[in-house]
């Protein structure tokens, strides 16, 4: 992972190279005159707020899954190149006096591309695409336009050969081009979003910059290791709850900006989070829970604690890691409880959840056993209750499947990613859960969800050859919603593999982008790196993601999967992937997932 904040010059070039883990984020960047941004071979990459004016191409993108939000382009003869990748959601974009908007070139290999809340002005067409609709196996290239406005009188949408797909018009609310389901592969079919308004701002789904503060003077600023009478230490070794809770709580009673240099700080007791706060974090501070306080797994207990159910206010968390320092089957890292007078009022930025894999942390050598069950390293990543209502941007809930400093092997079973109950609003901008045991992401009765981008891994240790079939090596606990798997017969493994996504429920949920991988299967330490837990070239995971309990107005748009056989498990059409090729081999595309928009 990195964040870098860049000011180029004429000419300037701003390249991310080859990385396993990294999401970038730009909280302010202004390209200059013949400015190339360029981008590939990274596993997350997440883009936001930059104006490039100028040159060639704007952005030349070709990862493996990207979030751009808040882009302007401005005088470029193309704004966008997407010439590889599987997945991408451009977001909030201003496309002005290009010849060209986003192209995806007949010879990239881009499968699903999102276009949302966008303004197109005395430009091109803003989509350029080659039509895959008459293609032999694979059909990609699939495109969903929603909520654009056009000022000029060029088409909106062309084929790579200039024919027209979409004529000029003033607004697009939503246009597809691709697999729907329930139905078939469209060309060009034009559909309406009813959107909530909670989620809303002038109309578009709302979004907030990363605070700055720099209107704060100095003595409003407290760094947490500098305050007299309550000594914390961030070495990694010593208990800073008491004094975290003691400086947090005056500081949200003062109004004042609560600063994290770099360290580990060790809680062995409930962080709060009270009403009135703000931290920054410097290159991802450490909280990391410890001890007997979440050592039961059936008395889940929060590490850190934002509000307490029914209160409201500001909590705003940028810049910072939260952990356990040792095995903590009781633990759920990061629970939301509060919420906010505005959007916004509760959010997180830059803020990343781990279990494993580093060195801050014992789990990183103790969990090379190939049986799970003696590593139930957490609970839970990441709780939104349902008093809650929180604004989420670049978020990445890793649980390990290696070792980042010389560690073992990663066997780690982390009992659920994110658990999402909010109903009060929850917006989801650019956010990764990967190789948790029961799912990635459930949506449990959830209200008023907003989601741009979902990444997700499955455990590499589950499927065929594991020792544990899901959720075991967890119990199903009906009080957190999760899903039993009751559906898969009991020895099936390739359907007793956790879920990325589990929705249970709940009404207005609108989703885009998904992308959703399993890559291993049964991969242990006895079989690490062996052929037979590679999932290419097959099928290893009988259903990727799963709809229950009759969601209402669910607008899922861009779900893209790989080595998956039931793309969406719902009880009605169970869409497959054979019916809607695209993507990673073996992969399946849905540009929109629509049974349940109308329930």
């Amino acid at each position: 992972m990195s964040r870098s904040t860049e000011l180029l010059g004429t000419g300037g070039k701003m390249i991310s190279k080859r990385c396993r883990r990294q999401s970038t984020m730009t909280p302010t960047a202004r390209l200059g005159t013949g400015t190339k941004m360029k981008s590939r071979h990274v596993r997350h990459w997440y883009s936001y707020r930059a104006s490039i004016e100028g040159g060639f191409v704007g952005i030349s993108n070709s990862n493996q899954q990207v979030l751009f939000k808040d882009i302007s382009f401005k005088r470029c003869t193309t704004a966008l190149r997407q010439s590889g990748g599987w997945t991408a959601v451009i977001q909030g974009a201003t496309i002005e006096s290009c010849s060209k908007g986003v192209e995806i070139p007949p010879g990239g290999s881009a499968t699903s591309l999102i276009i949302i809340d966008s303004k197109l002005i005395n430009s091109g067409s803003i989509i350029k695409f080659r039509d895959s609709s008459n293609d032999g196996g694979n059909r990609n290239h699939q495109i969903v336009l929603e909520n654009i406005d056009i000022t000029g009188t060029n088409p909106v949408a062309i084929g790579s050969d200039e024919s027209v797909k979409l004529a000029n018009r003033k607004h697009v609310d939503t246009w597809i081009w691709g697999n729907i389901n329930p139905g078939i592969y469209q060309t060009g079919k034009t559909l309406t979003t009813r959107r909530s308004t909670v989620l809303l701002s002038k109309g578009k789904y709302f979004t907030m910059r990363q605070p700055t503060y720099q209107g704060y003077t100095k003595d409003q600023v407290v760094n947490v290791k500098a305050v007299r009478g309550h000594e914390v230490k961030g070495d990694g070794k010593s208990d800073d709850a008491a004094s975290l809770n003691a400086i947090l709580a005056k500081n949200a009673a003062d109004g004042k900006l609560s600063y994290f240099p770099y360290g580990v700080y060790i809680v062995k007791s409930t962080l709060y989070i009270p009403p009135g706060t703000r931290i920054v974090g410097e290159a991802w501070s450490v909280i990391s829970g410890i001890g007997s306080a979440f050592g039961d797994k059936n008395k889940p207990t929060p590490v850190i604690m934002v509000g307490k159910p029914g209160e409201t206010g500001i909590a705003q968390i940028q810049d910072m890691r939260f952990t356990v320092a040792d095995i903590a089957p009781g633990a759920i890292i990061l629970q939301v409880n509060m919420a906010g007078s505005k959007p916004g009022d509760v959010g997180f930025w830059n803020t990343h959840v781990t279990v494993g894999g580093m060195a801050d942390s014992n789990v990183n050598v103790a969990c090379s056993s190939p049986n799970t069950a003696s590593c139930l390293a957490a609970f839970a990543m990441v709780h939104l209750t349902s008093t809650s209502s929180a604004y989420i941007e670049n978020m990445w809930g890793w649980t390990a499947d290696h070792s980042l400093e010389r560690g073992g092997f990663q066997n780690i079973a982390t009992g659920r990613g994110l658990l999402v109950e909010a109903t009060k609003g929850t917006w989801l901008t650019g956010t990764s859960f990967e190789h948790n045991t029961l799912y990635e992401y459930n949506l449990h009765n959830a209200q008023n969800v907003y989601a741009g981008l979902q990444q997700s891994e499955n455990a590499y240790w589950q499927g065929e050859g594991s020792q544990h079939n899901a959720p075991s090596p967890w119990t199903a606990n009906p009080k957190y919603g999760d899903p039993d798997y009751s559906w898969c017969a009991k020895g099936d493994q390739a359907c007793r593999f956790g879920l990325a996504q589990n929705i249970d429920g709940g009404s207005n949920l609108y989703l885009y982008g998904a992308a959703f991988w399993t890559f291993f299967h049964g991969e242990t330490q006895a079989r690490y790196g062996s052929p037979e837990t590679w999932c290419v070239d097959k099928i290893c995971i009988s259903n990727q993601a799963r709809v229950t309990g009759n969601p209402k107005s669910l607008y899922w748009y861009g779900i893209n999967t790989k080595s998956a056989d039931v793309m969406v498990l719902d009880g009605k059409d169970n869409p497959k992937r054979y019916s809607h090729p695209g993507g990673w081999n073996p992969g399946g595309v849905i540009a929109a997932y629509l049974p349940f928009q109308n329930a």
